[in-house]
């Protein structure tokens, strides 16, 4: 969707009506192609099996990365240094650390978004490394293993780390699904975080590294605490953001663009 000619086929859509799911940024970028964007912030879709059956089991993973991989490259992180040592003490938003603008002459900036990408990357795989070294972990690619895997392995799990590599502004499955299986996610801090957990996302979301490392050194060593903050996390998941939400979202964009209003 970086090059003209995938700008092309999106104009090809002014007329329809896109939902997107927990990216709020990208909905701000079809907007500005003039595309009638909405923004879901929620993340029930990927509760993909059958959670009960794997739980229970014995947690003798402290923590796990479950992502795609980088591999730190000093070459890049040179080429992007303010760039990078910005990101780099502060995951919350890397729009702040990253100048010029992602749409310039009415097209994708190709340069903003290989920088962005480029700074993001290389920040996952130092954090990555830190926690592999440091922790009994587990580290590996998700998207090369079944994803029932995935649950297998969460339901073994205390503490499931993740850091963004490919989203902007959103609130990844990882920050979710962990919950399905009994495990803590410790998560880098968006928005969303904000929206989908207002009175608890200080307790399992990072700024830096040194407050991921700091979080679960912490959770690690007060297994009731951690537990206790599950079941809350858990609940809130299972209680608020369900199907049902979703359909009423649906239904209210139906109602909206039948009176012509405009977009959320």
């Amino acid at each position: 969707q970086l090059t003209e000619k995938g700008i092309e086929l999106l104009r090809k859509y002014k007329q329809k009506t896109a939902i997107i799911y927990h990216d709020s940024y990208t909905t701000e970028l079809l907007r500005s192609l003039g595309i009638d964007a909405y923004w879901f912030p929620n993340f029930f879709i990927l509760d993909y099996i059958e959670s009960k059956h794997l739980q229970n089991k014995s947690k003798s993973i402290d923590v796990l990365f479950a992502g795609s991989l980088h591999e730190e490259n000093q070459d890049i992180i040179s080429k992007y240094k303010k760039s990078f040592d910005c990101y780099f003490n502060n995951v919350e938003n890397i729009l702040d650390c990253i100048t010029g603008k992602p749409i310039v002459n009415e097209y994708f900036n190709t340069e903003f978004f290989d920088e962005m990408l480029s700074v993001i990357s290389q920040t996952r795989a130092i954090y990555v490394k830190v926690i592999k070294e440091r922790y009994n972990a587990f580290v590996f690619d998700k998207y090369r293993l079944p994803i029932t895997l995935l649950g297998n392995l969460l339901s073994k799990t205390k503490i499931s780390f993740y850091i963004h590599s490919q989203g902007i502004n959103c609130i990844h499955d990882m920050a979710s699904n962990p919950l399905l299986f009994d495990a803590l996610p410790i998560v880098d801090r968006h928005k969303e975080a904000y929206i989908l957990f207002p009175e608890h996302y200080k307790y399992f979301t990072y700024t830096n590294l040194e407050e991921a490392l700091r979080l679960i050194d912490y959770y690690l060593s007060h297994e009731d605490e951690r537990l206790a903050l599950i079941k809350e996390l858990k609940h809130i998941k299972q209680t608020y953001y369900t199907k049902d939400q979703f359909m009423d979202f649906v239904l209210d964009i139906y109602k909206k663009k039948k009176t012509n209003l405009n977009p959320l």
